[in-house]
């Protein structure tokens, strides 16, 4: 564990007694899940307890993961419906906000369903990435593509940056429609 993980379980010691008080209780193992979030990149998710947003663990839509041209094709062609290509990548602060709240609500969740979600990842920028995020018509994470069924992007639906549930799911329905 690095040495901010085991500051932040420090400091979530003090804490867990304070959340118990409003409310919210958290068990003593629930400190090292949150610290973990710190290993994976996520300073901010323990915080999450502290304002009773605990939306960081509902469940996730299942995105087809592809970091190149010829992955997005694939999943595109397994696609019979419509389609969702979210660009993001590991280092993008953004992103994580998106997959902490606005990913992670439940009405979001269930629109989701409706289509096929796929994350491509551009962690690893290169050549091959920077021809892909052309295509999309992207200058880089975040952006949402809403596809039909033909492959053509949905007018109106395009998200950039960091948006919340209600953007989603006004992009979402707009797809639907």
């Amino acid at each position: 564990m690095t040495r901010i993980a085991l500051f932040v379980a420090f400091l979530m010691s003090f804490a867990a007694p304070m959340v118990a008080q409003c409310g919210t209780p958290l068990h003593p193992s629930e400190t090292f899940r949150l610290c973990a979030q710190i290993e994976e990149g996520d300073p901010l998710g323990p915080l999450a307890i502290l304002t009773g947003d605990m939306s960081v663990n509902a469940p996730e839509a299942v995105f087809a993961n592809i970091t190149d041209g010829a992955g997005l094709e694939g999943a595109l062609d397994a696609a019979t419906g419509l389609s969702m290509v979210y660009v993001t990548a590991d280092w993008c602060k953004s992103c994580r906000v998106i997959k902490r709240h606005a990913l992670a609500d439940a009405d979001v969740q269930a629109a989701l369903a409706s289509l096929v979600p796929i994350s491509v990842g551009v962690s690893d920028f290169g050549r091959a990435l920077q021809a892909l995020l052309d295509e999309l018509g992207s200058v880089g994470p975040p952006t949402m593509v809403f596809l039909d069924s033909e492959r053509r992007e949905v007018p109106g639906t395009r998200l950039l940056g960091e948006v919340g549930p209600v953007d989603m799911l006004g992009s979402l329905a707009g797809v639907s429609r």
